[in-house]
């Protein structure tokens, strides 16, 4: 598992925001990060291995608090020009969003969600119907 700056790791209630990668092995990282849970928040410098990091905590996604079937809007390029697609979201596969196609969702959908370069809520403005 690569470990890197603003990478944020769940384990229970407690949470690891990582600050700063300091040093990089393939034995272990040397990281400050914030550590926190339901009753404290330390900021602390700590050696891991990125196996034991991968087997006792999960990495966290932007989209973990996305639900299946929530309205999303999609792009795969990252330029200004590039128009965000309206899709439904469909979870998440190798840390990528998935959308289903077309605008379905997991009730009418009959082939397989495609992954996306970035996905984010609609506005409200986006979310308005616009008549044809």
């Amino acid at each position: 598992m690569k470990i890197e700056t603003g990478d944020v790791f769940r384990r229970g209630d407690a949470t690891m925001r990582v600050l700063c990668v300091d040093r990089k092995s393939d034995n272990a990282n040397t990281i400050v990060c914030l550590l926190g849970g339901p009753e404290f928040v330390s900021e602390q410098a700590v050696t891991v291995s990125p196996r034991t990091l991968e087997q006792s905590w999960y990495k966290v996604t932007p989209w973990d608090d996305f639900k299946v079937d929530e309205p999303v809007m999609v792009r795969n390029d990252n330029m200004q020009e590039s128009l965000w697609e309206k899709r439904h979201f469909a979870g998440v596969r190798n840390g990528q969003p998935l959308a289903f196609q077309s605008g379905r969702t997991s009730f009418t959908a009959d082939d397989s969600p495609v992954s996306w370069h970035q996905c984010r809520r609609p506005t409200e403005e986006e979310m308005k119907h616009e008549p044809t």
